[in-house]
């Protein structure tokens, strides 16, 4: 007994250790409930919620397909065109017999080849000079450094 006995008192003298072990035991009482509640929070979200029969709602009538029946073929002969539409029709003729009959005139476009040269893509040395002046028309014709990401490491 001698043991408990100076743990009881070790712990009633020392409030800071009774705090410590009473912060520990909240805290895992509140991850506990925690843990419950975000579980049925889960099931509620699992559970399909019945359908609800709600008599004020409308629904969308039902079409049903129409059959469409085929249509049957004329058997009287057509009316002959009207006075206005005859010039229309005699010229449409003429344009078509136009077409047919005479060559059709198309304009040969000549297509020059391009000069080929024995040599391959073969790239020229480059001096140094006009290697800095490339250098250096890029910096122009390029965007702004203003404009430029800077990267900071």
């Amino acid at each position: 007994m001698n043991i408990v006995e100076t743990l009881i008192k070790l712990i009633i003298n020392n409030a800071f250790i009774f705090v410590i072990i009473g912060g520990i035991v909240f805290n895992v009482v509140q991850r506990f409930m925690a843990q419950s509640k975000e579980e049925e929070q889960q099931r509620s979200k699992r559970a399909p919620m019945p359908p609800v029969n709600n008599p004020s709602r409308r629904e969308r009538p039902r079409y049903r397909p129409v059959k469409e029946e085929p249509k049957t073929a004329r058997m009287e002969p057509e009316i002959a065109p009207s006075a206005e539409t005859n010039p229309l029709q005699e010229k449409l003729e003429e344009l078509k017999n136009r077409s047919y009959h005479e060559p059709s005139i198309q304009k040969k476009i000549a297509v020059e080849k391009p000069k080929t040269t024995d040599e391959k893509n073969v790239f020229k040395p480059i001096s140094r000079k006009e290697a800095v002046q490339g250098v250096i028309w890029s910096e122009i014709l390029g965007p702004p450094k203003s404009k430029q990401r800077k990267y900071k490491r």
